[in-house]
């Protein structure tokens, strides 16, 4: 399986996780492109492939949900910590893809986040 085959089987993955455990109506990916977005800010502006530069997407539910979805590794917890502690009323989590010998795998980590 190429990278580009893992990714679209793992966005398939989070997109039923999010659709059947997390009950959420609507799930959007951002599409990566070699277009950026124009993110402004209080300081200033950015450019963003992904949202805020760091999330896969966007679910609507009982919550609204920006997630952001792995193939390997947790993301850094620094920066996901920060955004859900900046603002409330929204969850953040990662959805942690893989696969295994026994089959997928989908881990989820909510933020903010502090190992045991």
């Amino acid at each position: 399986m190429n990278n580009r085959q893992r990714m679209y089987e793992s966005n398939r993955r989070a997109r039923k996780y999010l659709l059947e455990f997390e009950g959420c109506d609507e799930v959007w990916f951002k599409r990566h492109t070699r277009r950026k977005d124009d993110i402004f800010t209080q300081v200033g502006k950015y450019k963003a492939t992904d949202l805020f530069n760091k999330f896969d997407g966007i679910a609507i539910g009982k919550q609204i949900i920006f997630f952001q979805v792995k193939t390997s590794a947790w993301p850094p917890t620094t920066e996901l910590n920060r955004f859900a502690e900046k603002f409330s009323g929204v969850r953040v989590i990662a959805i942690n893809v893989r696969n295994a010998k026994k089959g997928w795998i989908v881990a989820t980590r909510e933020y903010p986040y502090e190992k045991l």
